[in-house]
């Protein structure tokens, strides 16, 4: 009987845990950004982009910012992923 109930078990488990697919689909959603949220696009000192993280709800959209610390974090540009913004490859016009 516990034989039986075991492989049972064993045959169920992939089923309950979902697909591959479907395990990696939850785990993207889980680190979307939340809608509306405003992202810092980081630019070296040459302007080429380096990352992106999460910025204040209070930092104005489409702003260079020149940080004064230099390395990857020496320029930042505010986004709005929601309204399709993305970041761009190179920081747009220095003119901060």
């Amino acid at each position: 009987m516990k034989t039986a109930l075991l492989a049972l078990l064993l045959l169920a488990a992939p089923a309950l845990a979902g697909t591959p697919a479907t395990r990696k689909s939850a785990m993207n959603s889980a680190q979307a950004e939340p809608r509306n949220a405003k992202v810092f696009c980081w630019y070296d000192d040459d302007g080429a982009f380096t990352s992106k993280q999460p910025a204040p709800a209070a930092k104005p959209l489409r702003q260079v910012i020149l940080t004064g610390r230099g390395g990857k974090h020496a320029w930042a540009y505010t986004i709005l992923p929601s309204d399709g913004d993305r970041c761009p490859d190179r920081v747009p016009s220095r003119s901060s």
